[in-house]
């Protein structure tokens, strides 16, 4: 086996392979326990910083009307409790379910308020959008039994 087609044990410093793949299997599972289980969601080797959101402990970006996440972590995710991150995972996840509404609102409302008038509804509106989503989060995962995939964040 050639050096390229080896894999790395190390995904970014702070985050080995193994600890990557239990997130990722983590991710899915709640994905289908939240009613996503159709989505395709990818765990990125990428941390967050490199998708220049430096403060965020996860990200996701979804693909424009497919049901497609690309997914990074903070650097320092596993240096995060365990609630901190169930609660992260969990906000990005209800993230996917926001999708249409801001499609329309980006193909719609765009040329009925015009560009500069949706601008400042745009603001507002993804801003109070990602507070409602955050609160949501905090009460799933209060709720959300995560009990046979727990080990799997737990471990990191």
């Amino acid at each position: 086996m050639t050096d390229s087609k080896k894999v790395s044990n190390i995904v970014w410093d702070g985050m080995t392979r193994k600890q990557h793949n239990r997130i990722a299997k983590y991710i899915q599972r709640m994905a289908a326990t939240l009613g996503l289980r159709e989505w395709k969601l990818k765990l990125m080797d990428e941390f967050t910083a490199e998708d220049g959101d430096e403060n965020a402990l996860m990200t996701i970006a979804i693909l424009p009307g497919r049901h497609v996440g690309q997914i990074r972590l903070a650097k320092d995710f596993n240096s995060f409790p365990y609630e901190d991150k169930k609660q992260a995972i969990i906000h990005e996840l209800v993230h996917c379910y926001q999708q249409k509404l801001l499609l329309w609102a980006d193909d719609t409302l765009r040329e009925v308020l015009g560009t500069v008038g949706y601008e400042i509804f745009n603001a507002a509106y993804r801003d109070n959008f990602e507070h409602m989503v955050d609160d949501l989060a905090v009460v799933f995962a209060r709720v959300v039994d995560d009990s046979p995939a727990k080990h799997l964040l737990k471990g990191n």
